[in-house]
């Protein structure tokens, strides 16, 4: 859900998003969508899936049970 608030967030206002502007990041986008071929709603759709598999595979439960396990 962060990640959708901050995707907001960009949106509305120019952010800095590591050494770049979000206007720069949606420039990015729109070249990269048009290079694969794609619409850059799909693009950022493929994204926003990915990241939530990796958001749900480290999730915090799993990062603790490792960290006890790693303890013993």
């Amino acid at each position: 859900m962060r990640l959708v608030n901050t995707l907001r967030q960009a949106d509305q206002k120019p952010a800095y998003i590591g050494f770049c502007t979000s206007s720069d990041l949606k420039k990015r986008l729109q070249t990269k969508a048009a290079q694969q071929g794609m619409s850059l709603s799909l693009l950022i759709n493929m994204i926003l899936e990915r990241a939530i598999e990796l958001d749900e595979m480290n999730s915090p439960t799993e990062n603790l049970a490792q960290s006890a396990y790693y303890r013993r």
